[in-house]
């Protein structure tokens, strides 16, 4: 057997839970953004799954009062962990994720030394 062809989950997107289905090979994105009160924000998330693997990447981009940011990340999940963690909602469970990588960027911050 090669794995499982698809996964199924919750995931927490505009202020509630959406069920996801990610089939194996066939990437899925979610975005979202637009003008903000301090200029303007963007987010958005993409994933796969191998088979074995749930993994999730995320980039968030903009520009406040205090310069242009972005920070990004990825998140995995074994297919055996994608229901097992339990939220607000006892009928909704959601994947045991893993942290990845990380990175940020803040030009002003970078500007002043930080």
């Amino acid at each position: 057997m090669n794995g499982v062809e698809k996964v199924r989950f919750w995931y927490s997107w505009n202020q509630g839970y959406v069920r996801l289905t990610v089939h194996k090979g066939r990437p899925i994105t979610l975005s979202q953004g637009g003008p903000t009160d301090e200029g303007h924000h963007w987010f958005g998330v993409r994933f796969s799954f191998d088979g074995t693997l749930l993994l999730e990447e995320g980039c968030s981009v903009g520009q406040d009062c205090d310069g242009p940011y972005r920070h990004g990340y990825s998140r995995q999940c074994p297919v055996d962990r994608v229901s097992v963690m339990p939220t607000d909602d006892a009928a909704i469970s959601r994947p045991d994720w893993e942290i990845v990588d990380t990175h940020h960027r803040d030009a002003y911050a970078e500007a002043m030394g930080y």
